[in-house]
């Protein structure tokens, strides 16, 4: 099992940044990251993951550059980073997401993908891979419960426990394959 997130307004409110981005302003970004939070609960969730050995990716459509500095602004332990140059299409295909569940070494059909757009839960979906949505930094709502995700998280704390029972679920399956199967958890 693995999670992927998406970055931008999932894990860190990046509101602030958004007129730069809007430009393409990559390089004025870094002395504007002060402006920019985690959501309450992405440390603790991301800790939890961390210590029950579940693999984190972040998937984003924008530059590694830019999503690097994010993350190491906000000292995030994120294990794999697929950003807009590592893949020719981007979401809402599914090409970045397999590319996550690659690097993670994890079956799609064993990923939980999050974000706050239905572009995010339709990349999700076309990968395989559990689509949920991330409503707390979500902006267009309506579009993104039209995408009908498998899971609307209106919490991280919410969200952390969809993807322990779902934990869970896999753990039980694998079980019944037998111990190697197992062993890929």
């Amino acid at each position: 099992m693995a999670v992927i997130f998406d970055l931008d307004l999932t894990l860190v409110d990046t509101a602030s940044l958004k007129p730069y981005r809007d430009r393409r302003a990559w390089r004025e970004i870094p002395s504007h990251l002060a402006q920019t939070s985690v959501y309450p609960g992405v440390l603790p969730v991301l800790t939890e993951l961390n210590e029950r050995r579940i693999p984190v990716a972040v998937v984003t459509d924008s530059p590694g550059v830019y999503a690097k500095s994010l993350l190491e602004y906000h000292r995030l332990p994120i294990q794999t980073l697929v950003a807009y140059h590592d893949v020719k299409r981007h979401k809402p295909y599914p090409d970045p997401m397999l590319r996550a569940a690659q690097l993670l070494r994890c079956p799609p059909s064993q990923a939980i993908s999050i974000g706050d757009a239905a572009k995010d839960v339709a990349a999700a979906r076309a990968a395989g891979m559990c689509a949920c949505a991330a409503l707390w930094g979500c902006a267009d709502r309506a579009s993104v419960e039209k995408s009908a995700p498998d899971y609307m998280a209106g919490s991280l704390p919410g969200f952390l426990a969809f993807v322990l029972r779902k934990h869970g679920e896999y753990a039980r399956g694998l079980r019944l394959q037998g111990e190697n199967a197992y062993a890929i958890l």
